[in-house]
C-alpha cells in the first residue's frame, strides 16, 4: 500500500477539492467505518484514493482505489478491516484525469464500534436445500459454529477454527459431516466463541 504524509487537519472539503465535492458524511457500524460522498458533476476517468491513518497526527495509506465510471456521482467506501477500540482518520484524494491531485476531504478521528458476540437469525428459515448461518465473535479467539439434532447429537461441524473479530456468515447445505443429507426436522446450531455460547433452532422441510 502507498504512505502519504499527514500535512492538515481537516473536518470539511478543502478548498482545492470543494468545488466538485457536494458533501460526504461518515457513519460508524459495528466493526466498520463508512464513507459516503456526492459530486456536483460527474468526473469520468479520475480515481478516488482512500486513505487511512491510525492515529490523530501520522502518516496516511492508502487502502483503496474507486476509478470514476460515465455520471457517477455517489461513492461509498466501507473499511471493514477495522481493529474494535482503535481510532481511524480518513481522506479521500483525488486524482482527475487531467491536473493536479488534490485531497477532496478529510475526516476527523472515528473510534471504530466493537461488534458483540452474537447468532443472528438464519435465512432462510424454514429452509429446504440451504440456509445461511451469520454470526459475529467480539474478539480473537477460537469459535466453533455446530449443528445438533434434537437428541443433542453432533450433525455438522461447519467452523472449528481460531477467528478475528468480526461477523462471518456461513452456509449449511442440510448435510451431516460425512456428505449424507439429513431427515427433515428441527435442528439446533450452536456457537461457542469465548466463554460465550449461544443455541438457535432450525427447521429443515424437505
Amino acid at each position: 500500500m502507498k504512505e502519504f504524509d499527514l500535512t492538515e487537519e481537516l473536518d470539511t472539503p478543502v478548498k482545492a477539492g470543494a468545488s466538485i465535492c457536494y458533501s460526504h458524511s461518515v457513519l460508524r457500524g459495528k466493526g466498520s467505518i463508512r464513507l459516503d460522498w456526492f459530486l456536483t458533476a460527474s468526473v469520468e476517468g479520475a480515481v478516488f484514493s482512500v486513505q487511512r491513518s491510525p492515529s490523530s497526527r501520522g502518516n496516511f495509506r492508502e487502502i483503496s482505489e474507486i476509478r470514476v465510471a460515465s455520471g457517477e456521482l455517489t461513492f461509498r467506501y466501507s473499511d471493514t478491516d477495522c481493529q474494535p477500540g482503535a481510532s481511524y482518520r480518513y481522506r479521500i484524494v483525488y486524482h482527475p484525469v487531467c491536473g493536479d491531485s488534490r485531497i477532496l476531504f478529510q475526516t476527523k478521528k472515528y473510534l471504530a464500534v466493537a461488534v458483540p458476540t452474537a447468532l443472528h437469525t438464519n435465512r432462510p428459515n424454514p429452509f429446504d436445500t440451504s440456509t445461511e448461518l451469520r454470526f459475529s465473535v467480539a474478539e480473537k479467539g477460537k469459535v466453533s459454529l455446530s449443528v445438533y439434532d434434537v437428541e443433542g447429537r453432533l450433525v455438522r461441524d461447519l467452523v472449528n477454527s481460531t477467528l478475528e473479530a468480526g461477523s462471518y456468515g456461513k452456509d449449511w447445505d442440510g448435510q451431516n459431516d460425512s456428505g449424507s443429507l439429513v431427515a427433515a426436522g428441527v435442528y439446533f446450531c450452536r456457537l461457542r466463541a469465548g466463554h460465550k455460547e449461544i443455541t438457535m433452532k432450525l427447521i429443515l422441510m424437505r
